[in-house]
């Protein structure tokens, strides 16, 4: 068996909090710059 480690970029990414992101105010603005993003 190896040892494996958890991925620093892992850990940084468990320290979001998702409550503090904002919500948009215009869905539809953001689902057309997603469609329109390759």
């Amino acid at each position: 068996d190896r040892e494996a480690e958890e991925p620093a970029y892992l850990k940084e990414t468990r320290k979001l909090d998702v409550s503090s992101i904002k919500m948009p105010g215009d869905l539809n603005k953001v689902l057309l710059k997603l469609l329109d993003s390759p």
